[in-house]
């Protein structure tokens, strides 16, 4: 028995003593007076994991989207899902980044019908093709039918480059703002279902004014012009017609609800649903 221990002590002494040959991290700190060889072994510190943005130091789930760079001797982060040197810092100002699905989407919300931040954005979206979406909400009482035909223009412009346009709509989409719904890519407009929709018929235009003796007449021709050209817009992207919304909005505003939009074809569905 004694010869047994013997062997088994020195067995255990050998394979401490190679642990300390092979394994640098393992080390013999002291040999006391029993003879026996007293081991500690150093156990390897993880990595440091921070999130570049907030600084914490104890959730590693911020090194999973962001990652960290050097940019003339300076630490600069960036997104994993974005290319580091987009500079998305200079996004228009009406422009949002959002995370739906996992992916990144552009994101404006749409008060007054202003053409010209519709053109920032699609031009930043054009150089960044990181982007494959473009979100609009819009929560308008309308405008310019000028500033809104401008806008679908660039809309359609977006569509050519490959961009998803998305609309949606949670509380109110009047006159231009109804246009703008429905310039959306068809299946993707939505609306919460007591969302209100207006369509009303042109009241004025007043980019020039007309002063010869025909001009109540003339000016009656080019209104009539102008609410024709929307109600083609509206029978190529719902369900109504021109009958209909001649009809509906003769002389006064017609208001249905984001339920009732979708049974004419303004909206696609409901929002989350």
């Amino acid at each position: 028995m004694k010869t047994i221990a013997a062997l088994i002590c020195l067995t255990l002494v050998t394979l401490l003593v190679t642990g300390v040959l092979y394994y640098p991290n393992t080390r013999a700190l002291a040999e006391p007076q029993d003879g026996e060889i007293v081991v500690e072994v150093e156990k390897e510190k993880p990595p440091e994991v921070w999130c570049p943005v907030t600084r914490y130091t104890d959730n590693a789930k911020c090194s999973e989207c962001h990652t960290m760079i050097m940019e003339n001797d300076k630490p600069k982060f960036g997104l994993k899902e974005i290319p580091l040197d987009a500079n998305h810092s200079a996004k228009p100002y009406c422009m949002e980044i959002v995370i739906e699905d996992g992916e990144f989407v552009a994101y404006m919300v749409v008060g007054r019908i202003d053409a010209t931040e519709f053109r920032n954005v699609s031009q930043y979206l054009y150089k960044h093709p990181e982007f494959k979406k473009l979100v609009v909400e819009i929560h308008s009482g309308g405008g310019s039918v000028m500033s809104a035909w401008r806008i679908v223009g660039i809309i359609d412009e977006m569509r050519a480059h490959g961009i998803e346009i998305e609309t949606r709509c949670y509380g109110l989409a009047a006159s231009a703002g109804g246009i703008i719904l429905i310039a959306g890519d068809i299946g993707s407009r939505f609306v919460s279902p007591h969302a209100e929709i207006m369509i009303h018929k042109l009241w004025q235009f007043s980019m020039f004014e007309i002063s010869d003796p025909d001009s109540a007449e003339d000016k009656a021709n080019v209104l009539k012009h102008f609410q024709a050209n929307i109600n083609k817009f509206f029978e190529e992207r719902t369900n109504l017609t021109s009958n209909v919304i001649n009809e509906k909005s003769l002389y006064k505003m017609w208001w249905f609800t984001g339920k009732e939009a979708i049974v004419h074809g303004v909206a696609d569905g409901l929002i989350g649903k």
